[in-house]
């Protein structure tokens, strides 16, 4: 297998072929940290709770506190698709209904980030998000509790409410603003420094509520304007030497004043904040989708007119492209309004629900089928729930399934070369870990993610470096039917139909060893290892997978390794990838310098 540079560990993912939640535990502990004012690097909320920084803008007619924010022209330009500018807007909303929202309050789990295994690039709603939360004022809670100044005496000034009162705490893993996250230091230890490749720090986690409720008790919205105007809080670029290099975001407030000259523990108003993205990364700043496709049979004996598919890993309501066919093709309404409290749905911040509906040519009968499709934002989201709603309005549950690409990796061995671990102020930054890790295991994998038993019948795999990724129409039985015909189609053996309770998943090794395997993968025995061309498992690969349960027979097919949706690199950029290409797949030599 190959050796490869990345940002760190990530030793939780070992779970990635078993059962398991997208986040992490609830806990009502919850912890926040602010960047100080004046000479303090972090604020001290027991002693000086509002020597702060923080927006304090004018208000509308209505009232309301308005921030106007806009991206740069430079900005624009970089990130010309509108599809990359969503990613941008995204993190803003994030941050707003952060302000407001009491289901989130209420929501039992505490973090949302994760990492599903290396790929080739960073998420840009990641570092956008996480730079808005330094111009807004946070910190990083890890750093605040373990870095020093240099005496070897931790700071310890992250913070949690115990009785009404601010009290220092560590925090317990899981923040966006953390400098690392990796499943297990916290809240023992600092994780290692940086965010891995195709790792997910999107939603808010508790502890990010906690700092808008103390610094931004009064929601705000948060209003775009051009590129031309003025404006509270930008969204830039920044180049940082003549390469690519380690730090992916920097974010701050820019200009500030006393709120009064006389009580600097009143803290600061700020006036204009900037979160920029590094221009030139080691690896693209961008987003990469997946494309699925379902052709579903209905066997259940009725006719059905909608199916609403609920995808997990994204709270984004619009997915990159989405398609319906067959002779009573569907309509595609849009993503759903969530469920109302208390279905416990509510609390899964990370699903939409996605309705097709209004069949062409009438209800899809027994018998009949239809395919829908979905590309969403994020490379290894899943479904979570699929129903049919059939003629006299009855929900039923449609036994489809989920397949996503694996790569099992040691631990991260950490570079020698010293990197900085200082608290800044007010800026704050978002980094790639100097580190090598061997991806030891790779593959795909068929997931149940539904609470009710899928069985499989067949799955099958084949390159595909012609098919459209933004075409989900394109992965159907006709082109299993080509690609079997050519030869190209590879089917995985199945001595027995593989049945899959809720949570489990099956996974399929293309490259590597079963020693490579998690132990809870390999005890579970739900595994099998194919024989395939070197590199085949790191092309464009188009996945089959026949499925069945609760009444529908389904055709389940997904198109792997899709490209980053992401700028074109400078020639620069381009001739130094050529050169790390020498010798190593281009793929799997993510190098930091």
């Amino acid at each position: 297998m190959k050796t490869t540079h990345a940002s760190f560990p990530w030793i939780a993912l070992a779970a990635a072929c078993v059962a398991g939640a997208v986040g992490l535990g609830a806990s009502t502990a919850r912890g926040v940290a602010f960047s100080g004012t004046g000479s303090d690097a972090l604020a001290d909320l027991v002693n000086q709770p509002n020597k702060i920084y923080r927006f304090d803008p004018a208000e509308d007619i209505f009232g309301t506190p308005v921030i106007r924010w806009k991206m740069t022209e430079r900005f624009l330009d970089h990130y010309s698709l509108a599809k990359e500018r969503e990613q941008v807007r995204m993190a803003i909303l994030e941050w707003e209904e952060g302000m407001f929202s009491g289901v989130r309050r209420a929501a039992p789990t505490y973090g949302w980030t994760r990492w599903s295994g290396a790929s080739d690039f960073y998420d840009l709603r990641t570092v956008v998000t996480h730079e808005i939360g330094h111009a807004l004022g946070a910190n990083h809670p890890d750093a605040a509790w373990f870095n020093d100044s240099g005496n070897g005496t931790p700071f310890q000034q992250n913070y949690v409410r115990v009785g009404g009162n601010w009290s220092p705490a560590a925090p317990l893993g899981g923040e966006i603003m953390n400098e690392g996250n990796d499943g297990t230091s916290l809240p023992g230890s600092k994780p290692p420094k940086g965010i891995g490749p195709g790792a997910y720090w999107r939603t808010l986690s508790q502890d990010e509520l906690d700092f808008l409720d103390h610094g931004y008790p009064t929601a705000m919205d948060f209003v775009e304007v051009g590129a031309n105007d003025e404006a509270e809080l930008i969204i830039d670029l920044f180049a940082v030497g003549a390469g690519p290099g380690s730090t992916l975001g920097i974010g701050g407030p820019d200009k500030w004043e006393s709120f009064d000259a006389n009580n600097a523990n009143l803290g600061r108003r700020i006036l204009q904040a900037t979160a920029s993205v590094r221009e030139e990364a080691s690896l693209p700043i961008g987003f990469k989708p997946l494309s699925r496709n379902w052709e579903i049979t209905n066997d259940t004996g009725e006719p059905i007119n909608s199916v609403i598919i609920t995808a997990r890993g994204t709270n984004n309501p619009n997915p990159t492209s989405w398609s319906s066919g067959g002779a009573k093709a569907f309509t595609f309404q849009g993503a759903l309004a969530p469920p109302q409290v208390p279905d416990p749905r509510a609390f899964n911040l990370e699903d939409v629900a996605h309705l097709f509906t209004q069949p062409e040519n009438g209800p899809i009968n027994n018998g009949q089928s239809v395919e829908v499709g979905l590309q969403k934002d994020v490379w290894d989201w899943s479904v979570s729930q699929a129903q049919a709603i059939q003629a006299d309005g009855d929900f039923v549950d449609i036994g489809l399934v989920s397949i996503q690409k694996f790569d099992f990796t040691s631990p991260v061995v950490p570079s020698n070369d010293p990197l900085p671990d200082d608290i800044t102020i007010p800026d704050g930054d978002l980094w790639a870990l100097h580190g090598t890790f061997n991806i030891v295991a790779s593959g795909f994998k068929i997931m149940n993610q539904q609470d009710f038993e899928v069985t499989i019948d067949e799955i099958a795999f084949a390159a595909a470096p012609g098919f459209d990724p933004n075409r989900t129409d394109m992965l159907n039985a006709d082109a299993l039917g080509r690609l079997t015909a050519s030869g190209d189609a590879h089917a995985v053996p199945l001595a027995t139909p593989l049945v899959l309770s809720a949570g489990e998943a099956f996974c399929v090794l293309m490259d590597g060893t079963p020693g490579g395997l998690p132990p809870e993968v390999l005890q579970s025995g739900r595994w099998t290892s194919v024989s395939t061309s070197p590199g085949l498992d790191e092309e464009r690969l188009f996945v089959f997978a026949a499925s069945r349960g609760q009444g529908f027979g389904v055709d389940n097919f997904a198109l792997l390794n899709t490209p980053v949706w992401t700028p074109e690199p400078s020639a620069a950029v381009l001739a130094g990838l050529a050169f790390l290409a020498l010798g190593a797949n281009l793929r799997r030599t993510f190098l930091r310098k």
